[in-house]
């Protein structure tokens, strides 16, 4: 049974996706660079503030830190802490992997954590979202699309596959 915690993150992700996938029929090279030239565009902003609010209303003393909005004080001991989107350089450049990542702290230790992907194959929004929504939450589990994940039980090395993305930029 997800806590409250976990049901109002989930519900600020999906929040934030629509919002994300309605700015993708839009021009997303409406961007701005922030102070420490973190690349940040209309969809990021509104999508922020959909997760800021939909939490707020669940738990109005909780503390915040996102890349857009930067740090809220909260009156409790637990920090929320959001990327709205995730490889926003993707995101506008209409290229695969970007998502919504959403942890909650207590007491500086991760309770619980959201990765809400929606990448697509080159050229969105004429091909479809591969939706992948993985969160965990400390005691329960992790979870992709609703159905329990694992590590991995392969034990040596050279049987495992590496997968990097491009870092260069």
């Amino acid at each position: 049974m997800p806590s409250q915690f976990l049901k109002v993150a989930l519900e600020a992700a999906k929040n934030a996706e629509d919002i994300i996938t309605a700015y993708c029929s839009e021009d997303v090279k409406k961007i701005e660079l922030k102070k420490d030239e973190m690349t940040v565009t209309p969809a990021d902003r509104e999508a922020e503030k959909a997760i800021r609010e939909t939490i707020k209303q669940a738990f109005s003393d909780h503390g915040f830190l996102g890349k857009v909005y930067g740090t809220e004080e909260g009156k409790s001991p637990y920090l929320w802490i959001i990327d709205p989107i995730d490889n926003t350089d993707n995101y506008i450049g209409r290229g695969p992997f970007f998502a919504t990542q959403i942890a909650l702290m207590k007491d500086e230790e991760p309770i619980l954590g959201i990765s809400n992907e929606l990448s697509s194959p080159l050229g969105y929004p004429f091909s479809p979202f591969y939706n992948e929504l993985l969160y965990a939450e400390a005691g329960s589990g992790a979870f992709l699309n609703g159905e329990p994940v694992h590590v991995s039980d392969v034990a040596d090395l050279k049987d495992t596959i590496l997968c990097l993305g491009d870092f260069s930029g």
